[in-house]
């Protein structure tokens, strides 16, 4: 291994600290410079040739010609070669060789130097001529590193060779042989002060020399920072290659060795002289050391920092030179004191120089360059020091009010706008704890409050608070309410996150004190412009509530100001204002959810606010506030073991502020969401506390049973979910349950009201709905209508409990006396309480074709239809079938409800069976009532196209109304359309609906045996006397007069009518009483029908026509005025008689 020269391993990585094994300082040089005793008189190789050392002392000046020789080859490469005109050389020449012999003769001749010293020998003493050579050799050494600046720039950033010694580049061995000559010059000169005892002159000497190494040294580390960006050099070292750092090192070691022996200045010493001299105006050196020449630097603080950065990190390294990543041994309060000075020194330069108002063309990048160097120095490598905290400070408080300082890069990089409360608070903190790699994310304020906050977590205590007290003075000073008035959005959140680094890492309660009575009002706000500045006050007050709450301190004395401002917000209609309520209830959130016994005064948040919230907001906006008080309710009830008095509180509060609206909450309804479960749940606690703790519950105009009534017979409950979710929980609930029934008289009733409407009312099946199926079974109100085994096991497995339920009824009734229907029907009328009232509220014309709304009127239909003469009751004209038939289907037409009609469409034939089982006949009322269905649904039950009038169709559910009631009330059906619209209402016209009778009779009449023999008997008894009464009066081209025409064809068409007799006999009958009355007062009309007649039915024409025959004879017989004309009609009709 050669002596003396660095052995290079490349550029410097940041991380690696691990010096080369073959490095001159792992080889123990400058141990031996310092410590070691060399042998005496020992043989040294010089320029190839072994020596002792006195011969090299006596031959020195040829030996420094030689190495001067040497050094020329290398000097010939201090130029960049022009491409095409490289040096000339004869042979391939190894530049490694050429230092090598240099360093050795040089090493050698310092080892041989360090020998005689310790007999007390001199150079001197070996002859006049060798001190003399000796001062040329030095001579010579410092005109060839004197010649460092002749080197080009770009060989300080490119010569360095991973492959070390073994690159045959001339650039890398000429830079380095500039590394090998400084150390060993300085090391050469340290030895020969030490010889001799010219001590005063001598140290002298060696000061400079170590001066003029170290200067070397910032000038290549300044060509080196003047290339690097300023968002790359907190990744980059004022180091070429590791040669340079291990230079440094030793020379650090070497001056402080020096120091503690009192033979030179300290190393810190050294280099704050050279750096002062950056600083020619506002610094004039004093030392006695020489002046450098120094490159101009554009950015001079921050290099300045940037490199005792570096040199201060190199104090990791031990004597050994292990790194330990902290301040080694060899740092001393001496040497932080002086490179803390120096760094104070050039921060108020950097103030003075516009870094305080921002006058620096690039202050933030300089300051994201400086704050992170300062950073590692205050908080890992110093004693605390709060004047580097003020002087950064002072960079920025003028310039706070400006948006550069807000993060725009990284995670955090969102406006401030869009963060939570819980994002400012975590950003806080996250910049406290983040690690390195996230420090380029950070804007330049951002990385003052990052050393903030590591600076005072490391130093604050209570107990010695004098670092605290210092900086809390210079900040605090510098805000003041009115100045905080006319902040911008963006200063606000500045101030914000500096008071929130504080309050985090000292005096929690005194700094959020501070920074809120800093803060203005949010009570106060009314102008729409300054929104957004501020909502962000208002989180940064939550942050607060946030921080109170990481720090389990008491919320008693700030949570009425919280209250009342949230009372204040929630009055206003702004879209802010909404969202700064919502970042309310998510802080309040976590902090109630996270209370352990609800201690710390945390009911005193719950207030009026909660009333309006949940009175204003949408449905699908309250979820995040009713879930969290249902969870302190849960928390509450598990409290009550222990008995606190924070619970107790809590629950006060709920009553107070939560119950009364949780009441008015289940009027909204939206189906579509499950917005229902939440209110329904805290229903059920109200009820459950009610019942556990009545007085409380009276105390605020409540009680279990209010509320029971309340959540299930209530008919302003839209929801029914919200109904059978409530009654499922507190049937559940054995305490409530047994509570309830004693309160309660007819607690069973009101739990089947509530049964038969929310089956009503939901068609979907769940497990809630089963459990009330098979509750309701069980009762001896329901027992006693299912009264048999197998009513009660239909009843339980049925899908569709409550349509068994009112056919059950239907059936039960059929078999009790008439005494006792009175009783059974009143009873079952208490069942269906209300039923007029609630039944259509969910319905609309939205929803009117919904798989819901059919199936509400299905069951409304069931129950006409089987429970009628429940429902009704004679001589009360408000009896609940007519309020029920009212309100389903005969709707007012003002204001028009067309979804009502066209439900009621589908239930039609249930409406009007269920009226058949009642005293039709007895009572004008019902006649009404079917007049009044029939009026109103006709023109909809039975659609004619419009293309072709003899196209048309009857509902199925009008059909029903004959196929399946019973003779004598199809029989008052038809008589009823006959009486009332197939009649002549003037202008010789029919009734508007006649058209549509003709048709529902020609489709009954066409549909052969489908329909009974009663039903044609029915219509030829009851309708075609009208019928054909109309024919006779209307004008000539009425659509009637073919429609009777067609009438008559269908009936004689029709099976009943050829097979029976007395039907045909009748119809003939019928036929010839309408002739009669008309043959001679209209006799053209009358012996028109009987012509048409002859063309569908010769038997009825022969029936006819002999009575007509002798009505003519009569008229002559008494000389009648038309007897002539009327003979000449019947003998046109003998033709077609015969």
């Amino acid at each position: 291994m050669s002596k003396g020269t660095f052995n290079c391993s490349g550029k410097v990585n940041l991380h690696d600290w691990q010096l080369n094994s073959s490095s001159l300082f792992m080889q123990k040089d400058l141990h031996n410079v310092l410590h070691e005793k060399p042998p005496l008189n020992s043989v040294f190789k010089v320029f190839e040739c072994e020596l002792p050392g006195i011969d090299i002392l006596m031959n020195l000046k040829h030996y420094v010609r030689c190495m001067e020789s040497n050094l020329k080859k290398l000097c010939r490469f201090e130029k960049i070669p022009v491409l095409g005109k490289l040096p000339a050389t004869n042979e391939e020449i190894d530049f490694f060789v050429i230092r090598k012999v240099v360093c050795e003769f040089l090493y050698n001749l310092r080892s041989y130097i360090k020998s005689i010293r310790e007999d007390n020998f001199t150079i001197r003493d070996v002859g006049d001529e060798s001190e003399k050579d000796f001062e040329d050799l030095l001579d010579t050494m410092q005109r060839f590193l004197g010649r460092l600046h002749c080197i080009p720039d770009s060989t300080f950033l490119y010569a360095p060779s991973n492959v070390g010694n073994k690159s045959n580049q001339p650039e890398y061995h000429l830079y380095h042989s500039h590394l090998d000559l400084r150390w060993l010059l300085t090391t050469i000169i340290y030895i020969k002060s030490n010889s001799w005892h010219e001590s005063e002159s001598n140290n002298e000497h060696l000061e400079n020399i170590i001066f003029s190494a170290l200067a070397d040294l910032i000038y290549i580390s300044m060509k080196i920072f003047v290339t690097i960006p300023n968002t790359d050099l907190h990744t980059r070292t004022p180091y070429s290659c590791s040669c340079v750092r291990e230079l440094w090192l030793m020379l650090q070691i070497l001056a402080d060795s020096l120091f503690t022996k009192e033979k030179c200045k300290m190393f810190w010493e050294f280099l704050n002289s050279i750096l002062d001299q950056l600083f020619p105006n506002e610094y004039r050196s004093t030392s006695k050391l020489q002046n450098i020449n120094l490159p101009d630097c554009k950015n001079s603080e921050v290099f300045c920092i940037w490199l005792i950065y570096h040199l201060t990190l190199l104090y990791g390294y031990a004597d050994d030179g292990v790194y330990s990543n902290k301040p080694s041994t060899r740092m001393t309060e001496k040497q932080i004191s002086c490179s803390m000075a120096q760094v104070v020194k050039i921060m108020k330069i950097y103030i003075n120089k516009g870094g305080k108002d921002g006058a620096r063309e690039e202050v933030d990048d300089e300051l994201c360059v400086i704050i992170p160097l300062v950073h590692v120095l205050s908080c890992e490598w110093w004693s605390p020091q709060v004047q580097i905290i003020s002087l950064l400070w002072e960079c920025f408080h003028r310039r706070l009010d400006q948006p550069f300082l807000l993060q725009t890069r990284g995670p955090w990089s969102t406006s401030s706008e869009k963060k939570t409360p819980m994002d400012i608070l975590e950003q806080i903190k996250s910049r406290i704890k983040n690690t390195n790699h996230e420090i380029n994310h950070e804007s330049s304020f951002g990385l003052f409050l990052r050393l903030l906050g590591k600076f005072l977590e490391k130093h604050y205590s209570r107990s010695e608070a004098k670092v605290w007290n210092q900086i809390k003075g210079r900040i605090y000073s510098r805000f003041s309410q009115n100045k905080l008035q006319d902040y911008t959005e963006s200063g606000i959140y500045n101030f914000i996150s500096l008071f929130l680094t504080l309050a985090v890492t000292t005096d929690t309660v005194d700094v959020c004190s501070a920074m809120v009575n800093l803060l203005p009002s949010t009570i106060d706000w009314s102008d729409p412009s300054n929104s957004k500045k501020y909502c962000l006050i208002w989180k940064s007050k939550l942050a607060v509530l946030l921080l109170y709450n990481d720090c389990k301190y008491s919320f008693k004395d700030i949570a009425e100001s919280y209250t009342e401002t949230a009372n204040a917000i929630s009055c206003r209609k702004d879209e802010f204002s909404r969202s700064m309520m919502v970042w309310f209830i998510d802080v309040l959130r976590i902090t109630l959810m996270q209370s352990e016994d609800f201690g710390r005064h945390e009911h005193a948040f719950l207030g009026g606010w909660i009333d309006r919230y949940l009175l204003e907001s949408a449905p699908n906006k309250v979820g995040v506030l009713t879930s969290t008080l249902l969870k302190v309710f849960e928390k509450c009830n598990d409290l009550l073991s222990s008995n606190t008095m924070g619970s107790t509180l809590m629950l006060n509060s709920l009553w107070q502020h939560v119950a009364s609206r949780v009441r008015q909450m289940v009027t909204n309804c939206d189906l579509s969401t499950d917005f229902y479960e939440n209110p329904t749940k805290l229903a059920v606690a109200f009820t459950l506390e009610a019942c556990r703790d009545p007085s409380t519950a009276k105390k605020y105009r409540h009680s279990a049973v209010s509320l029971f009534q309340h959540f299930t017979m209530s008919v302003i409950i839209k929801d029914i979910r919200i109904t059978q979710l409530y009654l499922t929980a507190i049937l559940q609930n054995e305490i409530a349950l047994e509570t309830l029934r004693k309160e309660i008289a007819n607690f069973n009733t009101l739990c089947i009201q509530a049964w038969v409407k929310c089956n009503i009312l939901n068609c979907e099946i769940n497990s809630d709905k089963h459990f009330l199926k098979n509750y309701i079974s069980h009762l001896p109100e329901i027992k006693s209508i299912l009264d048999s085994e197998r009513d009660i096991n239909e009843f339980r497995n049925s899908n569709e409990p409550i349509i068994h339920f009112f056919m059950v009824i239907s059936k039960k009734r059929t078999t009790l006396k008439a005494e006792q229907c009175s009783s059974f029907d009143a009873t079952c009328r208490s069942y269906l309480h209300n039923l007029d009232k609630w039944a259509l509220q969910l319905i609309n014309e939205e929803n009117k074709d919904t798989k819901l709304s059919f199936w509400i009127y299905r069951c409304i239909g069931t129950v006409i239809f089987c429970c009628s003469p429940v429902l009704y009751v004679k001589n009360q004209p408000s009896n609940m079938l007519r309020v029920l038939i009212n309100k389903v289907a005969l709707p007012p037409e003002q204001p028009a409800q067309p979804h009502l009609v066209h439900l009621a469409q589908r239930i039609f034939h249930m409406i009007i069976l269920g009226i058949e089982n009642l005293n039709v006949k007895a009572d004008i009322s019902l006649q009404t009532m079917i007049r009044e269905l029939f009026e109103r649904y006709l023109p909809l039950l039975i659609t004619v196209e419009a293309s072709n009038e003899n196209a048309f169709k009857v509902a199925d559910s009008l059909s029903k109304c004959f196929l399946e009631a019973k003779p004598n009330f199809v029989r008052s059906i038809l008589d009823m359309l006959a009486a009332n619209f197939v009649t002549i209402c003037g202008s010789n016209s029919t009734h508007k609906h006649c058209y549509l009778v003709m048709l529902l009779l020609r489709n009954l009449i066409r549909a052969g045996k489908i329909y009974s023999i009663d039903v044609l008997d029915s219509i030829v008894s009851v309708s075609a006397s009208s019928i054909f009464n109309c024919y006779m009066r209307v004008h000539d081209h009425h659509p009637h007069k073919q429609q009777t025409i067609d009438f008559l064809k269908d009936v004689s068409l029709n099976s009943y009518y050829k097979e029976n007799l007395s039907l045909r006999e009748k119809l003939n009958e019928i036929v010839w009483n309408a002739l009669n009355k008309y043959v001679q007062t209209n006799s053209k009309v009358s012996f028109e029908f009987v012509s048409s007649i002859s063309k569908i039915n010769i038997e009825l024409l022969k029936y006819i026509y002999p009575r007509i025959k002798q009505i003519v004879s009569e008229c002559e017989k008494n000389k009648l005025p038309n007897a002539a004309a009327l003979r000449y009609q019947e003998y046109q009709l003998l033709s077609l008689a015969s």
